[in-house]
């Protein structure tokens, strides 16, 4: 069996071979700091942030595309090969993402915990490519394409071309800082403290970059700074705009400083072809517009854009036997495509 497992910061979702996308959940472990032992993943565990007690530890195994816990990544691994393989008799082959973020080091662990956690063969994928793939674009052409991934914890930017990428940059500003930005908001403006939970659905359902149509205002339940007890505000989501966009405005930057160091021919590629948009902060309204304002160039959201880097693993588990074999690392170079 071969399964890819994209290794987000927020979330994990699987993709197993031939049965397509078979699992997502949030990437959170909640630890039981007495006993030793884990309690729950995923779900359940991301309902207990901001109500867990003092003997329960909730772990998110990356952060900001770094991982920061070995040991409970190791678990996180041996529980997706366990739900998704069941009862098979033979252990599976393994495509993991790898996040633009980590160093040598750190990949070369997350192949020995992948192999400890129960994997036969473990292959890391670059995960800018296999987020344009699964976005349907044809890279394996002589043509440049640039993806800009909008993660939970940073923003990965690269353009590739021939099956590799050319040029690459991170930006450690993803969906984490957006809602980080709206919990900085209510506490400045109302005095009133909430949880990141309720920020992210504050995001969600009003947040923007670009003035609505029709302005909408949402309640959020709190904490008051003044008094500690719980309160109700209302916010616009006018109001949130220049908080958003004031972020999307260090992606643009970003986008443009790749952009002055990638040679012409790509650029001039780029301008035709467009920059296709993918992860989880691509759904963020207006996000889209904004940036095709500010950069004079096509942009387009990827068909179910947090899904996109999962469903490029499919190319990599069609070809894993002849990647693996051959004579070519997954660094900064990109990967190698074969007809």
């Amino acid at each position: 069996m071969k399964i890819g497992v994209d290794l987000g910061t927020k979330n994990i979702i699987v993709y197993a071979e031939p049965k397509g996308i078979v699992a997502e959940f949030p990437c959170v472990i909640a630890f039981d700091t007495n006993e030793g032992k884990i309690i729950t993943i995923g779900e359940n565990a991301q309902k207990m942030i901001g109500r867990n007690p003092a003997s329960m530890k909730l772990i998110r195994p990356f952060i900001d595309g770094a991982v920061s816990d070995f040991d409970s990544l190791e678990s996180l691994l041996r529980y997706i090969i366990k739900t998704t393989c069941k009862n098979a008799v033979i252990k599976p082959k393994i495509a993991v993402s790898r996040p633009c973020t980590i160093s040598n080091f750190e990949e070369a662990m997350l192949k020995k915990i992948a192999l400890n956690a129960g994997a036969r063969q473990v292959l890391i994928v670059d995960e800018a490519v296999s987020a344009i793939i699964g976005a349907g674009v044809d890279v394996s052409r002589p043509e440049g394409n640039i993806v800009v991934d909008i993660g939970g914890g940073y923003t990965n930017i690269a353009v590739v071309t021939m099956g590799q990428i050319a040029k690459s940059t991170t930006i450690k500003n993803g969906g984490n800082r957006f809602d980080n930005a709206i919990q900085g908001y209510i506490k400045r403006k109302y005095n009133v403290l909430i949880g990141e939970l309720s920020a992210e659905e504050t995001k969600k359902s009003i947040g923007g970059v670009l003035p609505r149509e029709n302005e909408m205002a949402y309640v959020i339940k709190g904490q008051s700074v003044q008094t500690g007890f719980p309160v109700n505000v209302e916010v616009s989501s006018t109001e949130l705009c220049p908080i958003l966009s004031g972020i999307a405005d260090s992606i643009t930057f970003g986008i443009k400083q790749l952009l002055e160091s990638t040679p012409p021919q790509l650029v001039s590629d780029i301008y035709k072809n467009g920059v296709v948009l993918t992860g989880g902060g691509a759904l963020l309204y207006g996000i889209d517009t904004y940036l095709q304002q500010e950069l004079k160039i096509p942009v387009r959201i990827a068909e179910s854009p947090s899904e996109c880097v999962a469903r490029g693993m499919k190319y990599f588990l069609a070809n894993y036997e002849k990647i693996i074999n051959a004579d070519y690392s997954y660094d900064e170079q990109g990967a190698l495509y074969f007809e």
